[in-house]
């Protein structure tokens, strides 16, 4: 149950830096899921995934203040894939 509920996340943070990436959404989304990641990965630490997870949030903090880039459809794409496969 607990790791679907963190797939469901993942994908919905996925969603959100698309959304963001679009300017359809504003910071305070972007900055708590962007603080999920990053507690995920304190919590999960020792994992390469988790380690990844806490880049994805360090980005999307730094997305807010730098704008955008192409690693947002990579990094979208990866928590995507780790949602769905976590669904599963």
């Amino acid at each position: 149950m607990v790791v679907k509920l963190l797939g469901f996340l993942d994908m919905f943070s996925a969603i959100v830096i698309i959304l963001f990436h679009f300017k359809l959404i504003h910071n305070p989304l972007i900055l708590s899921m962007a603080f999920y990641l990053i507690f995920k990965a304190v919590i999960f630490f020792g994992d390469m995934f988790s380690i990844v997870d806490g880049v994805v949030g360090l980005y999307m903090l730094f997305m807010m203040v730098y704008g955008v880039s192409w690693l947002s459809f990579a990094f979208a794409i990866y928590l995507m894939i780790k949602g769905i496969v976590s669904m599963v």
